[in-house]
């Protein structure tokens, strides 16, 4: 995996439960227009990343994600 995640032939990230992304490599962060700077300061959220008009499933898939540990 680490090989994979150095490689920067894919984008890979980490997030933690508040949706703060706090690992990623750099092709990820170059595909998304952000730099290493912007993931240290936790400007890099999955709430940034998903479109406007996805946003309330998002909200709710999250939720079902949480409770259950799967979503359908």
């Amino acid at each position: 995996y680490k090989l994979l995640f150095e490689a920067n032939i894919l984008g890979i990230a980490h997030y933690n439960e508040k949706g703060v992304i706090t690992a990623a490599n750099h092709y990820f962060l170059k595909m998304l227009g952000f730099t290493q700077l912007d993931l240290k300061m936790g400007q890099v959220t999955w709430k940034k990343l998903t479109p406007p008009n996805w946003a309330e499933i998002e909200a709710i898939k999250s939720e079902e994600l949480k409770r259950n540990g799967t979503t359908k």
